[in-house]
């Protein structure tokens, strides 16, 4: 991605408050537009297998029908040329779903929910610092 494009956001969630939530977050954090919302994972992987790739997705782990590792799982299988960077959020504090969310390699970072903007900057400045080195 050149300097000049805007960054690439899918944001996947269940929730209406909590897509316009971290739209707005990625919006004002990233300074960027270029976002699609998604409210299934499988709308999501329709897009993925279809489309040019996102730089960051922003996935949700509990979702009905197909949960946020499914989801994960299923875009292994998709070629794609570059590695997004990967943000699971949930309300889940249980040690077993949190767990198994910091145990996926495809997953970059956790954040619970409710997101909040200087958490999210928090990790999205790491990320992009530590996806430039």
């Amino acid at each position: 991605m050149s300097s000049s494009q805007q960054i690439a956001v899918s944001i996947v969630d269940d929730d209406e408050v909590d897509l316009f939530i971290a739209q707005r977050i990625a919006r004002l954090k990233l300074n960027t537009n270029n976002i699609l919302l998604f409210r299934s994972g499988f709308e999501f992987i329709e897009k993925f297998r279809s489309d040019e790739k996102p730089d960051v997705i922003i996935l949700n782990y509990r979702m009905p029908e197909k949960s946020g590792i499914d989801v994960l799982d299923e875009m292994g299988s998709i070629e794609a040329t570059s590695k997004p960077l990967v943000i699971m959020t949930s309300t889940s504090l249980n040690p077993k779903d949190l767990a198994h969310i910091k145990a996926h390699p495809k997953v970059d970072r956790f954040i619970p929910k409710p997101l909040l903007p200087a958490h999210f900057k928090k990790v999205m400045d790491e990320l992009m610092a530590a996806n430039q080195e």
